[in-house]
């Protein structure tokens, strides 16, 4: 039975098959010809955007927060030079400013992605524009890779982003920085750290998921304007504390 067919340098399978009835070597041939498929596309094409789900950048101040969403959109822009960036801090390549919730919704970039980047998100979400924000629709977004949607924002503290951003977070990275110059890293599953984020004892023995560092340069510093960002702040209406979400 052929069970596959060779179109334009491609490999395409003919028929849906029974793939957990086929033999162990029938199932070892047709994974290696999906990662090759894989392979000539990514060649061809280059890589599908793959990020998704919500990554919270946390601190105290001066420990390289911004820079390291910098740093991150930096290494994304490589990774996948189409994917677009909005961001709310002036950074220097961002394809439009992040100003309403309502970007998430309407911006897409098909295949090639879209990353939104804010910074200092729980003064957003104090802000009047984000009274009607629905968090039901953020999670059917940040949750279905096929949206290919990524959020990645900062934090002086998890705890201060609101439960409603938190429930939808993947991953924690803890920001330190050394003399102003050496920054470095450390990811947590976000549904464990929350778990144990008033646990000391807990939270030392808790399994990192990667640990990185960098060195903050005067390039990085100066591919976006805080001074633009306290601007916009001034500007913005905010909601009286009664009435803000915890």
């Amino acid at each position: 039975m052929k069970l596959a067919y060779k179109h334009k340098g491609v490999f395409i399978m003919t028929k849906k098959h029974d793939f957990e009835r086929n033999s162990f070597f029938m199932k070892l041939f047709l994974f290696l010809l999906w990662v090759y498929r894989d392979w000539r596309y990514v060649l061809k094409n280059g890589r599908k955007f793959n990020e998704f789900g919500v990554t919270i950048f946390c601190g105290r101040q001066g420990a390289g927060k911004s820079t390291s969403l910098v740093w991150y959109l930096e290494s994304m822009r490589k990774k996948f030079p189409k994917c677009k960036i909005l961001t709310n801090f002036g950074y220097d390549k961002e394809d439009e400013p992040f100003v309403d919730w309502k970007q998430f919704f309407e911006i897409r970039n098909g295949e090639d992605g879209v990353i939104f980047a804010i910074d200092e998100i729980q003064n957003e979400y104090d802000s009047t524009k984000w009274n009607n924000f629905p968090e039901a629709l953020l999670r059917e977004i940040t949750q279905q890779r096929k949206q290919r949607v990524k959020i990645v924002t900062t934090s002086q503290a998890f705890t201060r982003v609101v439960k409603q951003i938190r429930e939808q977070c993947f991953q924690v990275v803890e920001c330190r920085c050394l003399l102003g110059r050496w920054v470095f890293l450390r990811a947590f599953d976000a549904y464990d750290y929350n778990a144990v984020i008033d646990n000391p004892d807990k939270k030392m023995r808790l399994r990192r998921e990667w640990r990185k560092n960098y060195i903050m340069d005067d390039y990085l510093r100066g591919l976006f304007d805080s001074y633009k960002k306290i601007d916009r702040m001034k500007n913005t209406e905010y909601l009286p504390r009664e009435n803000r979400l915890l």
